[in-house]
Parts: C-alpha cells; sequence; structure tokens
C-alpha cells in the first residue's frame, strides 16, 4: 500500500474517471507507477441530509478512526494542491473475486460461511434473502459502521485484497441523525461479546480525542460517542426496523 508520505508530496497524473461512482472519482498515477483514488470536493453531488462539500472530511475522520483501531484501510490523505482542487488521495486496491455479499432465493439453502442478513422482494416481486459472510473481519467493519453512523454500506465497499478485507467509501457518515444503513445485518439481535464489548470501549477512547474535530463537528463527534455509550448499555447489535429504510441503494 502507498505510504501517507509518497500520497502527499507525489505529483499526479489523471488516467481517467471512475464511471460506477456517485461522485466524481478519478483513477491517477503517481511518479512512482502506483495508483491511487482521488475524490475532488467540487465533484461531490450535493445531498438533502449532509451537509454540502463535507463527504470528503467525513471520509477522513472515518480514516482517523479506522486506523486507530487497526481495522485495515486504504491509506488516505487530504491535499489541497491537486487539478480539480482539495479532496482526498486514497491508495488503490487491487481486488479478488472473492464476495461479503450475495442475493439468494429465500428456498435456497446456503451452507457456512453464509449467514441470513435480511429478507425482502426483488424486482420480480419474488422474496429473496440477502446474506453475507459470517466473517470475524466483516463482524468488525459492521461494528465500527455502528460507531460511525455509515450511512451506506454497500456490498462494493467491501473489498477483499490478499485475505485482508478492506472497508472504503466512507463520505455518508458521522451524521448526528441515525442513518445505518448496509449489507450487513446477519448478527441482529446478537449479544456483543466480550471482545466487541472491549473493541467498544477503545473505539470510545478514540473518539473522544480532538483529532476527529479536525474534519467533522463537535456535535458529529459527540453524537458519536452517545452511539458507542448506547451500544454498551444494550449490549446487543441492533436490528433493523421495519419501518426504516435500513439498506444502502443500491445494494452494490
Amino acid at each position: 500500500m502507498i505510504s501517507k508520505e509518497v500520497l502527499l508530496k507525489s505529483e499526479i497524473e489523471v488516467v481517467g474517471k471512475i464511471s460506477s461512482a456517485s461522485n466524481a472519482t478519478f483513477l491517477v498515477k503517481l511518479l512512482d507507477g502506483s495508483q491511487a483514488v482521488y475524490k475532488p470536493v467540487k465533484g461531490e453531488r450535493p445531498l438533502w441530509d449532509f451537509e454540502s462539500e463535507s463527504l470528503g472530511r467525513r471520509e477522513m475522520a472515518a480514516y482517523v478512526f479506522l486506523e486507530n483501531v487497526d481495522i485495515p484501510v486504504p491509506t488516505t490523505v487530504w491535499r489541497d494542491d491537486l487539478s480539480f482542487g482539495p479532496g482526498i488521495l486514497q491508495s488503490w486496491i487491487e481486488i479478488d473475486e472473492v464476495l461479503a455479499v450475495n442475493i439468494v432465493k429465500v428456498s435456497d439453502v446456503y451452507p457456512k460461511p453464509w449467514i441470513n442478513s435480511i429478507v425482502g422482494h426483488d424486482a420480480n416481486d419474488q422474496e429473496v434473502a440477502l446474506i453475507h459472510r459470517d466473517d470475524s473481519s466483516l463482524r468488525k467493519i459492521a461494528l465500527v459502521d455502528l460507531v460511525m453512523n455509515n450511512a451506506d454500506r454497500k456490498a462494493s465497499h467491501l473489498l477483499h485484497s490478499n485475505e485482508v478485507w478492506f472497508p472504503i467509501d466512507h463520505g455518508l457518515t458521522w451524521h448526528v441523525d441515525f442513518k445505518l444503513r448496509t449489507v450487513l445485518w446477519g448478527w441482529a439481535d446478537l449479544e456483543f461479546d466480550p471482545e466487541e464489548q472491549k473493541f467498544l470501549k477503545r473505539s470510545f477512547s478514540v473518539v473522544a480525542k480532538d483529532s476527529l474535530l479536525d474534519w467533522i463537528s463537535i456535535e458529529e463527534r459527540d453524537a458519536a460517542l452517545d452511539r458507542i455509550e448506547t451500544l454498551l448499555e444494550s449490549n446487543h447489535w441492533p436490528s433493523p426496523a421495519p419501518s426504516a429504510h435500513v439498506l444502502p441503494w443500491p445494494i452494490y
């Protein structure tokens, strides 16, 4: 993975635009030939429920948090001097074909390590199940999504490379209102195990530090602390509310 120093100092050459991204996202080449992703602030699509031009900063806050709780995440830096203006520059991850999530017929039998996440209907009104791997790394990613209040944990935001899961695309995080939308509902209603309780307490200590305030507001930081306290008090994974929008769109 590219070092922070290289990402901060290297000149870049724009190779192309990533058409599948919701916001303007560019594949770039660094001087040493390595590749990175560039997301300029001015390419962010306005959203009714998130402050304008705040997604890159939210992604930086997520990077600071994830790095400090030892979740593998692509190296990410903020640059003010790039072609299309300020934004984030992030290591490119070469992925393999391991999938975290799948959609199957409810009648299908899916063996371990797959577990049911949520049941719904497809475009043909057929009952289907959204399933995902029962994997300890994915479970920890789901836990940090609770802390960050991730409103956009799509299947495509879970990258697998060299036996490691990398969570990406954290622009829709840290909102003061509960916004969780995720494909990882398979552990709903389970009790947190002792390691998860310990991890949440560690997360509280990390979030409480002022380093996140470089990127998000004090109200957003304090809301995250309140979420962690609520999770520790309940000692259970939350379950999807029947009347709420609990899945990202699109799923992938």
